[in-house]
């Protein structure tokens, strides 16, 4: 945390970028001394734009460890190709699931506060949530671990009570409940793994009991305001929202055209917060050392939970974990959904972390392979033949 005190320096980089590399763009953020990694690595990006034909993305690196910095951070392309208006550091892109390792630090927050607590029975903080066959805990929802369902071809059926689920009205964390509560689990809690956006939405519902605050209150005091994210907050499907890229869809003509628009207040927790790349990447690096997530919690949230046969799912409190092929650890998490590709990194061995955003539906495909690389220019690490490939 000492670092994050004296983190938010980007204007000073800004400065020293038009200085010594006027080369680069005026909305170009990077470090002196790392000019051949940012022209490589921007080079890389609008190579998969031209690939597959993205209409934007943008990426922020961040080097130096808990007292490190952002060293690079770029836009490429269009925000909206309607309008005709570029991408910028300060366009926000639909985070998708990357969402969840965000409401995974409110979680770990209030468990180390004695707020709540991560092996309560859920219905503790959510009474109005069914009883099923056995208690379900935060630690098992937020591992993909509690048997909740995740979508289901009836949640696009528009015969379904108030249509398909992107397009329905929810005014309260009930509504958005009421989707998945009634339908069984679809295995023992603890049991099996099984990834589950509506898991988080049931996250949500706890941390409002708990807390007595609304989520997304919940995410300005606890994570946007401590962290200086000016841009991080929910994708408000009817609000305007400044500097909000369109989304867009790929055709099968190979035209791109807009996706279609989606209420996700339902998934807010779990899919539905929106930013720019330097603020997720500035969130990622909060968590090289305890402090944002407190000292008592903070190593299980990079520890690998266990399914009841005691195979470890490579994923601990939303995070997941895992090695890069060269060896090196690697926390992370993607997202994938109408208008976005999302992916944030972090390498704790290495004091780096990169965050890549798309306005193209789920695309690039392996996106967190694409920011792997980046990483690995960043940090001089030669890429394997296949990787480079």
């Amino acid at each position: 945390m000492k670092a994050l005190a004296r983190v938010f320096v980007a204007s000073v980089f800004c400065a020293c970028a038009a200085l010594c590399a006027p080369a680069f763009a005026d909305d170009t953020l990077f470090a002196p001394g790392h000019e051949r990694a940012a022209e490589a690595a921007g080079a890389q990006v609008e190579g998969l734009m031209e690939e597959h034909t993205i209409p934007g993305m943008s990426v922020a690196v961040w080097m130096g460890g808990p007292d490190g910095r952002i060293v690079w951070s770029q836009a490429f392309g269009t925000s909206s190709i309607e309008l005709g208006v570029d991408t910028s550091r300060k366009t926000r892109f639909r985070y998708a699931s990357t969402s969840k390792v965000i409401t995974a630090a409110i979680v770990a927050q209030l468990a180390g506060e004695g707020v709540i607590d991560l092996d309560a029975d859920v219905r503790r903080y959510v009474p109005e949530f069914p009883e099923k066959e056995a208690p379900i805990t935060l630690r098992q929802l937020l591992g993909h671990l509690s048997g909740v369902r995740h979508y289901q071809p009836k949640d696009y059926d528009l015969s379904q009570p108030g249509g398909m689920i992107d397009l329905r009205l929810y005014r309260s964390t009930s509504d958005a409940l009421a989707i998945f509560a009634g339908d069984p689990l679809v295995a023992a809690p603890g049991e099996r793994y099984q990834y589950s956006t509506f898991a988080f939405t049931l996250v949500r519902a706890a941390l409002e009991g708990a807390s007595g605050e609304g989520f997304l209150a919940l995410v300005r005091t606890r994570v946007a305001e401590p962290l200086g994210l000016e841009s991080v907050g929910p994708d408000l499907v009817m609000e305007i929202v400044p500097d909000r890229t369109d989304y867009h869809d790929p055709r099968e003509d190979g035209s791109i055209g807009l996706a279609p628009p989606a209420n996700v207040a339902y998934k807010w927790a779990g899919g539905g917060l929106t930013g720019t790349a330097d603020d997720l990447v500035t969130f990622g690096a909060a968590h090289f050392e305890p402090g944002f997530i407190p000292e008592s919690i903070y190593a299980q949230m990079f520890v690998s939970q266990a399914d009841a046969a005691g195979e470890e799912t490579g994923v601990g409190l939303a995070w997941r974990i895992g090695s890069d092929p060269a060896g090196n650890t690697v926390w992370h998490h993607s997202g994938s959904m109408g208008g976005t590709r999302s992916t944030l990194l972090v390498f704790p061995d290495l004091g780096i972390a990169v965050s890549l955003l798309s306005n193209l539906s789920g695309t690039p495909g392996n996106i967190a392979r694409e920011a792997r690389l980046i990483a690995w220019e960043f940090q001089g690490i030669e890429a394997p033949e296949a990787e480079g490939e």
